[in-house]
């Protein structure tokens, strides 16, 4: 099975992304498909061994839409020669005709045709004789002939549709408009008419189209704001030292290892380390921390950073497709394409909405037909078609979630799919892991306590077992080795002995580092007598064989605004919990001090997660946040799990949300905003549900009877309305801010 990502130029409403979806679903080789409206692109997966993306394409195609492997950014970037060889339409008409020229064309010709036809019939005295005359009305072919070419890619895709058996909303454009002008040369034909005819109808449904189209490419486009703005923080080229030489080279050449020179002022191409140098780094894309990091040799850096003072060599530990910024972009566009419970079933009803309304627009039709005359019945018909356009609907959901994620992203906090977005604000119970969750992730060594040998000798040993780990306890263990100035021994054989510690052999001894139910009580007494009045810290016990070495005792840090947060969700009745594997003096030490009175201490990945299935077999929504590898079973069981982009790479891949930086009142945030666009998404939806409700009825002469009827061109005007509503709806989001409650 394979997954590709392409982009589709053309679509305008959810009828349209998810005729795309049914269409393609229909074929044997095709396993998943997920189409997304807002980012115009889409995720596939399918058998290579049956077709290829190039059938694929065709068949979008034949629908009438432009597939195509580059982003929007891309494609508007590509010479003319390039998008043609592609056969990449709607990028060519961009580039030749662009968006704001085509809609003042339009605009124009609407006008034309409005002086022409209307004016001329209500104030004669305005138009002159001749253009009364058939000039007049040939020139209103000519401008309504303009317009339609302007507007042909609702025709492409509305007969497209129709025959692929998806009408969408581009049919019902298609339909009425071309139903008008063949009406209105039926017209000329048998009376000669200059009055009378259509082609106002026409143009100015297609045009206040546009404008609707127009403004929802902008809102679109600012929606996609948090992956242009990552996009810009990528350089193009970079400075590649090659011996005692400097060149510059295109990032896409950068390979791990090579040594490149950072300017102030230019960003971070790929991941490295500060090879040779030192200087300040602005990280504000990464974690949404505005004030500048000092860096200095030895340090990581991370692709998409900003170099703001002095230069320094940098050497790559990644390429410039897989590094962190691509990794954030990745999140960002896996939070687009997938879909919330609501999305999905907007879908299934823009699916039968279509066929529904074509069909409603031609009962509607002919019952007028019959009781006023045809040309009654044919406005009717033409108005329930233009004014049911499901624009709305489809804007509803992904409008709402893609501002939310730019919001997210400018703190510092990625959301892997939208459905941890939507089940956030449902959350009734959040459980903390303790160490590097709610405590800092560096631990401090307080005391060393040997038993045998000296505090060297002990560190010594410690820390050559630990040597590559990326646990906390290593880090700190290790940090104070180097301090201390000892060697790492050789070590070998290393087993690790999960929720407990890990052995290694030096020097063919067998060594032992970990929690004390590794070792005997009986083993442990000696040590427990030293050990009386110094019982609230980290304790990391060292043995060989079945005698007991000695401890290491570290102590660890409460994160600034943990006990806000705290504060925070009891005032919002969510309860908290702690899960940690550490000794219960320690776990209650913090509990304590951050308000928490529910905590389970000495905790194994199993007991997390038993906890976890028992809150939620409770009715409890549960938000897990950890950042070790003992928490992935938990966060997996979880409804939303949160975790932190300096966690394990195990735990970050398990996470749904990536908060990264170490700011823990990132968890108030999420659920706030989750509740914030819930409540955006579900007042746009009630919004177009409710438009088309009234709109139709009324379309359809309902209301007749009192004097209130809906002719095409204010259909037409209602139409970009509820659109319009549903944009500016979403856009109230921009102003969310956290309160605390």
């Amino acid at each position: 099975m394979k997954t590709e990502k392409f982009y589709i130029d053309g679509m305008t409403c959810s009828a349209c992304s998810s005729g795309i979806e049914r269409s393609l679903k229909r074929k044997d080789f095709i396993h998943s498909i997920e189409v997304n409206l807002v980012n115009q692109s889409a995720i596939v997966s399918f058998d290579e061994n049956k077709s290829n993306l190039e059938s694929i394409f065709a068949l979008v195609e034949k629908l009438g839409y432009a597939p195509h492997q580059f982003s929007t950014q891309n494609s508007n970037e590509m010479p003319l020669k390039e998008l043609i060889k592609q056969k990449n339409w709607v990028a060519i008409e961009k580039k030749l005709l662009p968006s704001n020229l085509r809609l003042t064309i339009a605009v124009i010709m609407m006008f034309i045709v409005l002086y022409l036809s209307m004016v001329g019939m209500f104030f004669p005295s305005i138009v002159p004789p001749i253009l009364q005359s058939s000039l007049g009305v040939f020139l209103q072919i000519i401008a309504t002939g303009v317009t339609m070419l302007l507007g042909w890619r609702f025709y492409t895709k509305g007969f497209k549709s129709i025959v692929s058996k998806n009408p969408n909303m581009d049919s019902l454009i298609a339909i009425s408009t071309t139903a008008a002008l063949f009406y209105s040369f039926y017209l000329i034909s048998t009376n000669s008419l200059t009055h009378g005819l259509y082609f106002e109808s026409i143009t100015v449904i297609l045009t206040l189209v546009m404008v609707g189209k127009h403004i929802e490419e902008g809102a679109k486009n600012n929606a996609n704001s948090a992956i242009s703005a990552l996009l810009a923080k990528q350089s193009k080229e970079v400075i590649l030292i090659d011996g005692t030489t400097e060149r510059t080279v295109l990032i896409d050449h950068i390979k791990i290892n090579d040594h490149l020179k950072i300017l102030p002022g230019h960003s971070i191409p790929v991941d490295g380390i500060l090879f040779e140098g030192e200087g300040y780094l602005d990280e504000s894309m990464l974690t949404g921390e505005i004030m500048p990091i000092f860096k200095q040799k030895g340090d990581k850096l991370f692709a998409g950073s900003l170099n703001t003072q002095t230069s320094f060599i940098l050497k790559a530990t990644s390429d410039s497709q897989h590094n962190t910024l691509q990794a954030m972009i990745a999140l960002i566009e896996e939070a687009a394409n997938s879909k919330t419970k609501m999305t999905k079933i907007a879908d299934k009803v823009a699916m039968f909405f279509v066929p529904s309304v074509i069909f409603i627009a031609l009962l509607a039709g002919i019952f007028w037909s019959f009781y006023q005359n045809f040309t009654f019945g044919f406005e009717i018909f033409i108005a329930v078609l233009v004014i049911s356009c499901p624009c709305a609907l489809g804007l509803a959901t992904p409008m709402a979630v893609m501002i939310a994620s730019a919001i997210a992203n400018k703190k510092g906090l990625f959301f892997k799919n939208v459905q941890s977005m939507e089940y956030a604000g449902q959350v009734s119970a959040v459980v903390f892991d303790k160490t590097g969750t709610l405590t800092y992730t560096h631990l401090k060594i307080a005391h060393i306590i040997p038993l045998k040998g000296n505090e060297e000798t002990l560190l010594q040993i410690a820390a050559s077992i630990e040597q590559g780990s990326e646990h906390l306890i290593a880090k700190a263990i290790l940090k104070e080795c180097k301090v201390r100035q000892l060697e790492l021994l050789k070590a070998e054989k290393f087993c690790t002995k999960s929720g407990y510690g890990i052995c290694a052999s030096i020097h063919n001894q067998e060594y032992t580092l970990g929690n004390a139910e590794l070792f005997s009580s009986e083993s442990l007494k000696p040590l427990q007598e030293k050990m009386r009045d110094i019982e609230n810290f980290i304790h990391v016990i060292i043995g060989q064989g079945e005698e007991v070495l000695g401890a290491i005792l570290l102590e660890d840090f409460i994160k600034e605004g943990a006990k806000e947060l705290i504060e925070t969700l009891k005032t919002r009745k969510i309860k908290s919990y702690i899960l940690s594997g550490d000794r219960e003096n320690n776990v209650k030490r913090v509990a304590e001090n951050i308000g928490i009175v529910e905590f389970i201490a000495k905790a194994k990945p199993q007991d997390k997660l038993e906890f976890v299935k028992h809150l939620k077999a409770q009715g409890e929504v549960v938000m897990m946040v950890g950042d070790g590898i003992n928490d992935v079973a938990a966060l997996e069981a979880s409804d939303v799990s949160v975790s932190f982009s300096s966690a394990s790479d195990i735990s970050t891949q398990s996470a749904e949300i990536l908060i990264c930086n170490e700011d823990i009142r990132l968890c108030g945030f999420i659920i706030a905003l989750s509740k914030a666009t819930s409540t955006n998404i579900k007042q746009n939806l009630f919004w177009a549900f409710c438009y088309n409700v009234i709109s139709i009825p009324l379309a359809c002469g309902f209301l007749y009877g009192y004097g209130i009827l809906l002719n095409p061109m204010i259909a037409a005007a209602a139409m970009s309305f509820s659109s319009l509503s549903v944009v500016l709806n979403a856009q109230r989001l921009r102003g969310f801010k956290f309160i605390k409650e």
